[in-house]
């Protein structure tokens, strides 16, 4: 049976080391995951112009996306009726199901919707961090002086994935108030391993729901 290879565009290189560090030693035998770093400020243009290239180039690979719901460009399919939405739940719903139209769509005739699996994470990435803050505040030795602060922002949300996209209350602007100062690159990897798979999708609905898609995932 052939491999199955899963190709995720992701914002940055903070999502490219997770899905590197911690998504990818969770999978099965028989599936690898390609993490395609997109170095933020994704536009759909530049987005849609990777996403046909992998699904022509190879026509056996499945194609993901991990990016952030927190800032999306404008340009993403039906983004202006997705914003109407009240519902986070809705919203993504709305995003996640044009992307899978217009992916399909790009990848010629011959692409089977199956090989597309939009994902959106609401609302950063640094959202996940917050599934156990108990560790997240381990990361770094003086991190353990904010954990009431982070449990308190924590329990401000039903979910992790609810702390929500203000300027100045999205996931990594609250992370951005510890000393010392939390650094994407460097933080975040090292934070996710700390949380751990098991407590983010058990907190994180959106994320566990494409976990779980790519876990299922059988050679096409």
């Amino acid at each position: 049976m052939s491999p199955v290879r899963v190709y995720a565009l992701v914002e940055g290189q903070t999502e490219e080391a997770f899905l590197n560090l911690v998504i990818s030693p969770a999978l099965a035998e028989g599936l690898s995951l390609w993490p395609v770093n997109l170095r933020g400020n994704v536009s759909f243009a530049r987005l849609k112009l990777h996403a046909r290239n992998l699904l022509r180039q190879d026509k056996n690979a499945v194609l993901t996306t991990f990016i952030d719901l927190y800032a999306l460009r404008n340009d993403f399919p039906d983004y202006a009726a997705a914003m109407r939405k009240t519902v986070l739940a809705d919203r993504l719903a709305t995003l996640e199901s044009a992307m899978h139209r217009e992916l399909v769509a790009i990848g010629g005739e011959d692409c089977r919707p199956e090989r597309v699996i939009p994902h959106i994470q609401p609302h950063e990435f640094e959202g996940l961090l917050f599934s156990d803050v108990a560790a997240l505040a381990k990361t770094e030795e003086n991190w353990g002086k904010s954990l009431a602060a982070l449990q308190h922002a924590r329990e401000g949300f039903a979910t992790p994935e609810e702390i929500n996209g203000g300027p100045t209350t999205h996931p990594s602007a609250r992370l951005n108030e510890l000393a010392p100062q939390y650094r994407k690159t460097i933080h975040g990897p090292r934070a996710a391993g700390r949380v751990g798979l098991d407590a983010m999708t058990r907190e994180c609905p959106h994320f566990r729901a494409w976990y779980e898609r790519i876990l299922a995932l059988v050679p096409l």
